[in-house]
This record gives structure tokens, C-alpha cells and sequence, in this order.
């Protein structure tokens, strides 16, 4: 199963696809997404005209958190992955943000994102379009997912790894 966090209301049944009204509401397209896209191999959807999911709902909640998300007006969908999908280090893209453009180092991160090797513990999936088959919403307000703990420690093995790496 595969979860979805948007600021978006969907319906049980719906097909989501992606364009501009529903990225533009999470994450407007950056620069970083751009440098992927360059590197995106042939028949995978690139970073900007991308949905994401993840494979856990409290990595949702987490990346809700990321994009400025405090909870109020976000909601958490399980989905089902409509076509191919890539499965990706959800970090990386923090790392090359952090190593910034121009450094040598980043058509490696790049490389690992598309092509990982790595012992990653945080993955987001990259997809051009899913069927939502239930509003968790309800279960993030009552806890039902993995405890944030879990979910900080399995970052922070990320984190670790990354630095050892790239950083």
C-alpha cells in the first residue's frame, strides 16, 4: 500500500493525475528538480511532473511536514499506482540542496537517485498518476501509523549514510 499527502480533497474512486493545480499546491517546481530532470532515465516520470507517495503513512506525514505542513489542511490518501512508478532515496534531493549545484558531487547523488545502491531507508515513489483508495486523514488525527520515533530514526540512518557518502 501507498500513501499520498496533499493539500487537495480527493475522493475514494478518484484517479489523480498529475498537473499544475495539484503540484502547485505541495511544491512548486525548483531548481533541484530541474537538475534531476536532466538526468531522468527514458520512460521514468522526472521530479516536475511527478506525483509522489510513499510506502509508509507516517513517511506521508513526514513529508507533509516538510513542505510547511503543521497538519491543519493536509490530507493523507492510500493509493494505487496507476502504470510505472520509480522508486526513489527520498533524502537525496536535501543533500543536493545542501551540497548546491555547482558542486562536483552532485551528478552522483543524482545517479544514486535513479539508479540507488544504497541502503536507503526513506522512499518516495515517483508516478505520473494513482487511484485513491482511502482517506486516511482520520487515522493520521488518531495516531494510527508508524510512531514518529520510528520514523526520526530511520531519517536520521539516511542522514548518516548521506554524510558518509556526499557530504
Amino acid at each position: 500500500m501507498y500513501y499520498h499527502a496533499s493539500v487537495n480533497v480527493f475522493n475514494k474512486g478518484q484517479i489523480v493525475s498529475f498537473n499544475n493545480n495539484i503540484r502547485s499546491s505541495t511544491k512548486r517546481v525548483s531548481s533541484i528538480d530541474t537538475e534531476f530532470d536532466k538526468y531522468t532515465p527514458r520512460g521514468l516520470v522526472g521530479r516536475s511532473a511527478a506525483l509522489f507517495a510513499f510506502d509508509d503513512l507516517g513517511t506521508s506525514v513526514a513529508f507533509a511536514k516538510s513542505n510547511g505542513g503543521s497538519g491543519n489542511g493536509w490530507r493523507y490518501y492510500s493509493v494505487d499506482f496507476l502504470g510505472s512508478y520509480h522508486k526513489a532515496p527520498w533524502y537525496l534531493t536535501t543533500v543536493v540542496k545542501k551540497l548546491g549545484l555547482n558542486n562536483p558531487l552532485v551528478y552522483k547523488v543524482i545517479k544514486e537517485y535513479w539508479t540507488p545502491i544504497q541502503a536507503w531507508s526513506f522512499w518516495e515513489y515517483l508516478v505520473k498518476n494513482f487511484l485513491i483508495t482511502n482517506d486516511c486523514t482520520g487515522q493520521v488525527a488518531t495516531s494510527i501509523y508508524r510512531p514518529a520515533d520510528e520514523v526520526k530514526d530511520d531519517l536520521e540512518k539516511d542522514i548518516n549514510l548521506a554524510r558518509r557518502l556526499y557530504l
